[in-house]
């Protein structure tokens, strides 16, 4: 438990200290950074579930603090990763003559059952907060979530995003910031 509060404390001395960076600033980009792997054997490195509810907690705590000092949040949701080298993936089934799509995709269902805990955040109704939820994009099919679209790789390694991946979001976040400058110039803001 002492973990638990240990991050949270750093991470609720980060808030303060962002407080007065984002003072002058209308809205602010928030992401989930951790990673949710398909591969069962890569999430064994979870610390414990006590340290998960906490981080979480700050989360909230964090979003909730910026929106009550009139501050939009952008919240971009935890990017589905299949916790695989995606292009060393893409190299070995190349040489086996064995590419396809469907080679580069895992259930929706992991991804949902290793990110519900961040049900509590998705599900903030603040008006000023605005969820960005990449599963929409990689895992629109409502079935399988997909790491590539044969040419296009959309991982430079397990789970950071090569440049066809990021524009993918990158569209959802700008949609975002478009969205609340309308709100706030129709509220008069």
């Amino acid at each position: 438990m002492k973990l638990a509060i240990y991050y949270y404390g750093i991470l609720w001395a980060k808030i303060k200290l962002n407080l007065q960076a984002y003072a002058t600033k209308s809205i602010v980009a928030i992401t989930s950074a951790k990673n949710y792997y398909f591969d069962t054997d890569k999430n064994n490195h979870r610390k414990s579930k006590a340290r998960d509810e906490a981080v979480i907690s700050g989360y909230i705590k964090y979003i909730d603090t910026l929106l009550n000092n009139g501050i939009g949040v952008i919240f971009v949701d935890q990017i589905p990763v299949a916790g695989w080298d995606i292009p060393g993936r893409y190299i070995q089934l190349a040489k086996r003559g064995k590419l396809s799509n469907e080679a580069f995709q895992y259930p929706k269902s992991v991804y949902d059952d290793h990110t519900k805990n961040l049900t509590n955040i998705r599900s903030n109704s603040h008006p000023n907060f605005y969820l960005v939820s990449p599963a929409k994009i990689f895992c629109s099919d409502g079935v399988s979530c997909h790491s590539a679209s044969l040419p296009n790789l959309y991982f430079v390694d397990t789970n950071h995003l090569s440049h066809t991946g990021a524009q993918k979001i990158v569209s959802l976040v700008r949609a975002a910031i478009l969205y609340h400058q309308q709100e706030k110039l129709g509220n008069g803001g």
